[in-house]
Protein backbone atom coordinates (compact mmCIF):
# COMPACT_ATOMS: atom_id res chain seq x y z
CA UNK A 1 0.00 0.00 0.00
CA UNK A 2 3.05 2.94 0.99
CA UNK A 3 4.39 2.13 -2.26
CA UNK A 4 0.96 2.50 -4.39
CA UNK A 5 1.13 5.88 -2.73
CA UNK A 6 4.34 6.86 -3.43
CA UNK A 7 3.79 6.24 -6.94
CA UNK A 8 0.85 8.39 -6.81
CA UNK A 9 2.53 10.86 -5.31
CA UNK A 10 5.46 10.91 -7.93
CA UNK A 11 3.06 10.27 -10.69
CA UNK A 12 0.83 13.53 -9.53
CA UNK A 13 4.17 15.77 -8.69
CA UNK A 14 6.12 14.54 -11.97
CA UNK A 15 2.74 15.65 -14.00
CA UNK A 16 2.32 18.69 -12.19
CA UNK A 17 5.76 19.69 -13.18
CA UNK A 18 5.57 18.59 -16.37
CA UNK A 19 2.48 20.47 -16.85
CA UNK A 20 3.78 23.68 -15.11
CA UNK A 21 6.17 23.92 -17.43
CA UNK A 22 4.13 24.11 -20.91
CA UNK A 23 2.22 27.48 -21.31
CA UNK A 24 -1.52 27.12 -21.58
CA UNK A 25 -1.25 23.19 -20.93
CA UNK A 26 -5.05 23.05 -20.12
CA UNK A 27 -5.73 23.60 -23.91
CA UNK A 28 -3.60 20.66 -24.96
CA UNK A 29 -4.96 16.55 -25.00
CA UNK A 30 -3.34 14.32 -22.94
CA UNK A 31 -1.89 12.68 -26.82
CA UNK A 32 -0.97 15.93 -27.72
CA UNK A 33 1.03 16.29 -24.19
CA UNK A 34 2.35 12.90 -24.45
CA UNK A 35 4.00 14.19 -28.12
CA UNK A 36 6.12 16.51 -26.13
CA UNK A 37 8.36 14.56 -23.79
CA UNK A 38 8.37 11.95 -26.62
CA UNK A 39 9.90 14.25 -29.23
CA UNK A 40 12.36 16.40 -26.07
CA UNK A 41 13.38 12.59 -25.10
CA UNK A 42 15.07 12.33 -28.84
CA UNK A 43 17.14 15.29 -28.67
CA UNK A 44 20.89 15.30 -28.12
CA UNK A 45 20.74 17.79 -25.42
CA UNK A 46 18.46 15.90 -23.54
CA UNK A 47 20.51 12.59 -23.81
CA UNK A 48 23.66 14.46 -22.51
CA UNK A 49 21.56 16.11 -19.82
CA UNK A 50 20.17 12.78 -18.93
CA UNK A 51 23.77 11.10 -18.92
CA UNK A 52 25.44 14.12 -16.59
CA UNK A 53 22.74 13.69 -14.33
CA UNK A 54 22.35 9.92 -13.69
CA UNK A 55 26.40 10.35 -14.09
CA UNK A 56 26.16 13.29 -10.71
CA UNK A 57 23.45 10.61 -8.81
CA UNK A 58 26.10 7.37 -8.65
CA UNK A 59 29.04 9.99 -7.93
CA UNK A 60 26.90 11.12 -4.91
CA UNK A 61 25.86 7.15 -3.93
Amino acid sequence: MKRRKERTHRLITRGAILESLIENAEELTDEKIKILPEEATKTKEFKETLRVMRKNVKILV
